[in-house]
């Protein structure tokens, strides 16, 4: 069976889009809201020293803002959620990017920290590495792929690949090895959709609070995956130094809440005229 792939209405596009999820989900936009927090903390909590971030399944640089994207947006921006401040902080970067399309998180990151980010890349489409080559300030990693970078040291590491669950087993024992940086992961969350896809899901959990050790907090965002049909959680896990973390975990989870609770007030009701 060829795997699942999003597509846009201009089928000339879709080659060199090569996305197997639509940019700009909820998923993203939390994605985007973390990101932006986790990077002002580690800046003020630098001293000005520069700041390795590395992002070995990064993307595109950018993602065109479609029609979903955009309603989404306007959703926030109009909402009660666009009253909290992490979630304001990622429209206005939006808005300050627009030109250029939906900026990823690595691409937030190094907005966010601007001279003081040292930012590190990889993606195994060779046209956004392309993309990443061309773009200023950035090192494309010589390597074959996103688990290898894993082991470079860092200030902070996103990890998003397409299925973190699936990959996680390779990932397990190069997270393990990152005890003093930050490590934020994207999981696109089937625990919704039956018994066993739970019990695997806190099967993960358990595996990666235990890879984490006893040393290293765990901190965990989920909004749904739609309003109306939630079949699946985006998820956000934050962990690192209990120390470092800890500053983070009210306002994140303000923002957090914050969409969740937005979303789950427009599925609650209708009223048709």
């Amino acid at each position: 069976m060829a795997a699942w792939s999003w597509k846009v209405e201009d089928p000339a596009a879709n080659a060199r889009l090569n996305l197997r999820y639509e940019p700009g989900c909820w998923g993203d936009l939390l994605k985007g809201v973390w990101a932006i927090a986790v990077a002002r903390h580690l800046a003020a909590q630098s001293g000005g020293a520069r700041l390795r971030v590395l992002d070995p399944f990064a993307g595109a640089p950018t993602y065109p803002l479609v029609p979903g994207t955009l309603a989404r947006l306007e959703a926030l921006r109009t909402g009660p959620a666009g009253a909290d401040p992490l979630v304001r902080a990622l429209l206005e970067r939006v808005d300050a990017d627009r030109g250029e399309g939906l900026a990823s998180a690595a691409h937030l990151v190094q907005d966010t920290l601007g001279p003081a980010c040292e930012l590190s890349v990889f993606d195994l489409d060779p046209g956004r590495r392309a993309a990443w080559s061309a773009h200023p300030g950035v090192r494309l990693l010589p390597i074959e792929s996103g688990e290898q970078a894993l082991a470079a040291e860092a200030d902070l590491a996103l990890v998003d690949p397409y299925d973190f669950q699936a990959v996680w087993p390779s990932l397990r024992a190069r997270l393990a090895a990152q005890p003093d940086a930050p490590v934020l992961i994207y999981l696109f969350n089937h625990a919704p959709k039956s018994a066993g896809a739970l019990r695997d899901y806190r099967g993960l959990r358990r595996d990666l609070e235990a890879a984490l050790g006893a040393a290293r907090s765990l901190l965990v965002g989920r909004v749904p995956s739609d309003a109306l049909l939630p079949r699946a959680w985006h998820e956000l896990l934050l962990g690192g130094p209990r120390e470092l973390l800890a500053p983070l975990a009210a306002p994140l989870r303000a923002a957090t809440t914050a969409i969740a609770r937005q979303l789950a007030d427009e599925g609650a009701f209708e009223a048709v005229s």
